[in-house]
Order: structure tokens, then C-alpha cells, then sequence
């Protein structure tokens, strides 16, 4: 009889190892999946990154290509144009606002040449553009203390570009007088601190729509994203709103 509770109780010890074994192998089996799972997720989300920078690279040599047609091509062409003959000067001065609003599209299009131009001199020239074109009044702070050496010419452009866009909405929907350009270095942390805020309307229900908003700013987030930087927009209805955008760069 001990013998056979012996054996009994050995079998027992096996029937449980063995639901241990199943349970470890089937935890394995999900953890395996999970991983796997995640990693396509993650070479998705990387796929769909790069695809948006190549979008955003193409929008970028298209802008180009029709900022030099419109100054190379039609420019010319308007200068051409014979005059009126019942009012000259009517005329002339009618292609002269022509022409003038050309050479305003074209360098908007056209990005600055980041190669040659720093950072802060360019939103500068933005920001006094946007207040001779709208009447709202614009101002630029730089922190001196960013690391703007370690930004690549492609990082400026973005920076730039969603600096433009932001500039861009403000004028066409927040009915503001006044709008604020902030750079500067925030550390520990993100090295870059992006800011651009107005005194205008705000978001009607205190943020962005939930379905991400319009062109310009699933724009700037594609921007944010190939800088991997936070993008947010801070809203308080009736008393404006910000686009932040904080960037993690590499300190020499």
C-alpha cells in the first residue's frame, strides 16, 4: 500500500509538472506572438514615417519647381503684357500689384536655403513678412543658448515650414492682433523648444478636433514626427492658442 500512494503521488507530481510545462509553453507561445506583434507594429509606424518625409520631401521640390516657374516664366510674361490704351496708368499700375503678389507667392513656396541661412534670420524675415502682409503683429525670441550648430539643413526646414503653416492658420482663422515666435533651450530635456501662440480665438472646445484636424495641421504633425519630436496644441477658448513642439537634439 505505501508503494502504491507512492506511486500515486509520483503520477500526481507528473500530471502537475506536465500542466506546468503546457502553461509555460503556451505562455511562451503568446509572449513570442506579442513580440512579434509589436515588432511589425513598430516596422509599420517606421514605414509610414519614412513614407510621410518622402511626401513631405516631394510637396517640398514640387513647392520649388512652382515658386521658379511662377518667377521665371510668368513674371516675365506680365511684364510683356501691352499696356491699356485708355488708362496706362491704370494699367501699369494694376501689373504692378500682379507682380508684386507673385513674388509673394514665390517666396512663400520657396524655402529658405538653409545651407547658407541660419535659423533665426529666416523666421525673422518670416515673421516681419507675416506682419507687412497681414497687420498682426509678430515677434520672434531666440534663446541664444540653442544648440541651433546641431540642426541639419532638412531639421531647419521642418522647423521653418511648421513655424510657416502655424503663421498661415493664425492668419486665416484666429482672427488675432498679435502672434509670439519662441525658440529656446529647455534642459534637462528636450534641447529644443518650439512655440508659436496667438491671441486670437482659440479652439472652440479647448483642443483640437479628434479627427486630427485639417491639411495644415496633420502637416505639422508629420513635420514633428520626422524631427521625433511632441507636438501639442494648447487652447484656451477666447484667449488664443499654441502650437508647442518640443525636440530632443544631440548637444555638441
Amino acid at each position: 500500500m505505501p508503494n502504491e500512494a507512492l506511486l500515486q503521488e509520483i503520477a500526481l507530481y507528473v500530471r502537475l509538472l506536465w500542466v506546468f510545462v503546457i502553461l509555460v509553453c503556451a505562455l511562451t507561445g503568446f509572449l513570442m506572438f506579442l513580440y512579434k506583434a509589436i515588432q511589425r507594429a513598430r516596422e509599420r509606424e517606421a514605414e509610414n514615417a519614412e513614407f510621410s518625409l518622402l511626401m513631405l520631401r516631394g510637396q517640398e521640390e514640387e513647392r520649388r519647381r512652382i515658386a521658379s516657374e511662377l518667377h521665371d516664366l510668368v513674371l516675365p510674361e506680365l511684364r510683356r503684357l501691352p499696356g491699356d490704351a485708355a488708362d496706362p496708368a491704370g494699367g501699369a499700375s494694376q501689373r504692378r500689384r500682379i507682380a508684386a503678389l507673385i513674388r509673394n507667392m514665390c517666396e512663400r513656396l520657396m524655402p529658405p536655403d538653409f545651407e547658407r541661412l541660419s535659423l533665426p534670420d529666416a523666421l525673422g524675415s518670416l515673421a516681419s513678412a507675416f506682419s507687412g502682409r497681414t497687420g498682426i503683429e509678430c515677434r520672434l525670441h531666440c534663446d541664444e543658448r540653442v544648440p541651433f550648430g546641431s540642426l541639419g539643413a532638412e531639421e531647419r526646414s521642418h522647423l521653418y515650414a511648421l513655424v510657416q503653416e502655424a503663421l498661415t492658420n493664425i492668419e486665416k482663422h484666429a482672427g488675432a492682433s498679435l502672434a509670439i515666435i519662441v525658440l529656446r533651450d529647455e534642459h534637462p530635456g528636450p534641447a529644443l523648444l518650439l512655440c508659436v501662440s496667438d491671441d486670437g480665438r482659440g479652439f472652440p472646445g479647448g483642443g483640437p478636433p479628434d479627427t486630427g484636424g485639417g491639411l495644415g495641421m496633420r502637416t505639422m504633425r508629420r513635420r514633428a514626427a520626422g524631427l521625433n519630436g511632441t507636438l501639442d496644441f494648447v487652447s484656451d477658448p477666447g484667449h488664443g492658442l499654441m502650437v508647442r513642439l518640443a525636440v530632443p537634439l544631440i548637444r555638441d
